[in-house]
């Protein structure tokens, strides 16, 4: 009781003045390991006399805390890339400087996916105005004998990807009306993009790639709660982002911690000695 009395002395002043963080980190770990260790000798002296349910609960207990005093010794650190960039320096929050992390961090795309938005997209036919269509992102019109489905829609680049079929949905070929076209060369029309609705962003993600002396190590996605893991270390996407200059970055944190699994198997055998106690009770009262 002592011991949790000092800890949470401890942690009141950092609840409040971040700056004192740091400087509690050692205390905090060799209180977490007093307690652990108090636990465990008062287990181990009790033992004869202690119900099955209660040390397993003991169990749990301690495995928690030595998964906790674990953990104190990983890291979190936070650094911006821009698309098409590397890095190999993290700003790493409990040292408070930059570290390198021994490999290059490369941003290889910044993707993003957006909720359906109305476009409205002019259509001419050997260079004359032919029509005028109101559609919308995963949708299509027809036109003639054309079937017309918009595939992508770009606002940064104020891009449309479209794709060209027939009625019996042969499909012709497929362009961007920014000018990029894979259609027969006397096909007679084309299309570009008049005007759109603001959209509004569903999900975004980055292409990242992890290399060491050129060597590609690892390459995968990151997003929001899904991040790409290696080797211990999760790389999760905060934030995405555009500089003055328009140019588009991805902000990141880099996670270390070696203490979760050994904290979920002290649940888990909490758990079980809970259920071991609980049934107990279950059968007295019964009785």
């Amino acid at each position: 009781m002592c011991l949790f009395a000092l800890l949470v002395l401890l942690l009141i002043p950092s609840t409040f003045l971040q700056e004192y963080t740091a400087l509690l980190l050692v205390p905090v770990k060799v209180i977490f390991g007093l307690v652990a260790f108090n636990l465990l000798i008062c287990t181990l002296h009790k033992i004869k006399t202690l119900r099955r349910s209660t040390l397993v609960i003991h169990l749990g207990v301690i495995t928690i805390l030595v998964g906790g005093l674990i953990s104190t010794f990983g890291f979190i650190a936070t650094v911006n890339v821009y698309e098409k960039t590397s890095t190999n320096n993290v700003f790493r929050w409990d040292l408070k400087q930059d570290v390198s992390l021994n490999f290059d961090l490369h941003v290889t795309k910044i993707n993003f996916d957006y909720y359906p938005v109305p476009v409205k997209v002019g259509i001419l036919k050997n260079g004359e105005k032919a029509g005028l269509f109101v559609t919308s992102t995963d949708d299509f019109f027809i036109f003639e004998n054309f079937r017309v489905k918009v595939l992508s829609f770009n606002p940064r680049n104020k891009d449309l990807q479209l794709a060209i079929e027939t009625l019996d949905s042969k499909l012709v070929g497929t362009m961007f009306t920014s000018g990029q076209k894979k259609l027969p060369p006397d096909f007679p029309l084309d299309f570009k993009l008049v005007s759109f609705q603001d959209p509004i962003v569903k999900r975004f993600w980055v292409d990242l790639e992890l290399k060491k002396d050129e060597e590609l190590i690892l390459e995968g996605i990151s997003e929001v709660n899904n991040p790409l893991r290696w080797q211990g270390i999760s790389f999760f996407l905060t934030q995405v982002a555009s500089d003055e200059f328009g140019r588009n970055f991805a902000g990141l944190q880099i996670s270390k911690d070696p203490g979760v699994p050994v904290v979920y198997s002290g649940f888990v055998i909490f758990l079980v000695g809970l259920l071991m106690a609980l049934k107990r009770w279950a059968i007295t009262c019964r009785k």
